[in-house]
């Protein structure tokens, strides 16, 4: 079982997937952290130096990277908005959705995005 926790930025995703990876005796992977120790970079000095299409790019190749893997990954909400990451059957064998939300608008947003990747055969 693969399970992903999306949420905005210190909302708690990093928190309860460390939880939650313990408790089901899972890897917990960061995609923050997974692009800094790729890019030996900070998230700030990535945006910086080559722009958000340059980090969303790299998120998109850590996602793809770990999402066949039995783990819990944590990542931020930016990978909802990029088409790449949307509803493409078959291109991202995810199990579980959870949205970490600090507001109703966010969960909304969210299980909106969950909804429409659920209907396209995920």
């Amino acid at each position: 079982m693969r399970i992903v926790l999306v949420g905005f930025m210190a909302c708690g995703k990093t928190t309860v997937g460390d939880l939650l990876a313990k408790k089901l005796n899972k890897l917990q992977i960061d995609l923050d952290q997974a692009i800094v120790e790729r890019e030996k970079l900070t998230i700030p000095e990535i945006f910086a130096k080559f722009g958000e299409d340059h980090f969303r790019l790299c998120e998109h190749r850590a996602l793809l990277a770990n999402i066949g893997k039995d783990v819990v990954i944590t990542t931020g909400t930016g990978i909802c908005a990029m088409s790449w990451n949307g509803p493409q059957p078959g291109k991202l064998p995810c199990g579980w959705l959870w949205a970490i939300s600090p507001s109703s608008f966010c969960g909304s947003w969210i299980s909106t995005w969950w909804l429409m990747w659920r209907k396209s055969g995920q």
